[in-house]
């Protein structure tokens, strides 16, 4: 079961990816920019509630990008 904390009204991500490989967060990728396009046409069609979940989804994408460059910079040192 995912946990999802408030704390400064920031989302900290606390979802169980610590079981999961790199490739396999990487290969989420795709889903999550689709669940992305999705969410930004239900925020154009009804509001600017849905934004707390646009964000989390944000950050998990930006996440998930980054994690490849982050661990392969600590490879090559």
């Amino acid at each position: 079961m995912k946990n999802y904390n408030l704390l400064n009204q920031h989302m900290v991500l606390t979802d169980g990816f610590e079981d999961q490989s790199p490739e396999d967060l990487q290969a989420q990728i795709p889903k999550i920019q689709d669940s992305l396009r999705t969410l930004t046409r239900i925020i154009d069609l009804y509001g600017m509630s849905y934004w707390p979940l646009f964000e989390r989804l944000e950050a998990e994408l930006a996440f998930r990008e980054n994690l490849d460059e982050r661990l392969n910079k600590w490879r090559q040192a």
